[in-house]
């Protein structure tokens, strides 16, 4: 009821909106937001709780382990950075994510999707199709494969990827990301199974973070 009567007030033309940690947003209120048209910075992110296995929107009020409630956000296309750190996020609400050819930074930091493989792939798919992105945080999910992060070659736009404790990440997936030669910045901390010398040699010049 807050977001539709913001929505009503001069605040309609709002172009950044930060809901952080609110533990009274739910599905009703992420569809509320079709009513900023013109938000262009959003930010929902929860935090991780002190018990881990409760991350996920236990801050956030959004019980639903499908990650559905967030295909809301299909219809702000003016955003240009949206971030969902420490959320549950479906494949299927990231393919409805389409829409928002205008999205440059996508941050999906330790974020909850399907755990079966084939889930994980159709997640990074659905990523690799936001194919505007400039910035693109995958750090902290440590179920990502090799496999699924070779669906990422194709975002070639990117100038900042952040991998950090992506641990079950091998030299070979991240080599398989040499396509994205606009790379000026690349975080691969706390993965322990690559060489000095495969980094340089895929990502010459680029900075690199391995710790």
């Amino acid at each position: 009821e807050t977001l539709r009567a913001l929505a009503a007030a001069p605040l309609a033309a709002l172009e950044s909106l930060t809901l952080d940690c609110c533990p009274n947003l739910d599905e009703d209120g992420l569809r509320a937001l079709a009513s900023f048209p013109s938000l262009k910075a959003l930010s929902l992110h929860d935090r991780p709780s002190d018990e881990d296995d409760e991350i996920g929107l236990c801050l956030l009020g959004l019980n639903s382990h499908e990650g559905g409630e967030f295909m809301a956000l299909a219809s702000l296309t003016s955003l240009t950075d949206l971030r969902l750190d420490y959320t549950i996020v479906d494949a299927e609400a990231l393919h409805a994510m389409s829409t928002l050819t205008a999205l440059r930074t996508l941050s999906l930091r330790s974020i909850r999707h399907e755990d079966d493989f084939e889930g994980e792939c159709a997640a990074l798919k659905a990523v690799a199709a936001l194919t505007t992105l400039t910035d693109l945080d995958l750090a902290r999910n440590p179920n990502l494969t090799d496999e699924g992060v070779n669906a990422l070659s194709t975002l070639v736009n990117l100038t900042s990827l952040d991998l950090g404790g992506c641990v079950s990440l091998t030299e070979e997936g991240i080599r398989s990301l040499s396509t994205l030669t606009a790379l000026t910045f690349l975080n691969v901390a706390a993965l322990q199974r690559l060489t000095d010398e495969g980094m340089q040699a895929a990502f010459p010049g680029v900075p690199i973070r391995k710790w």
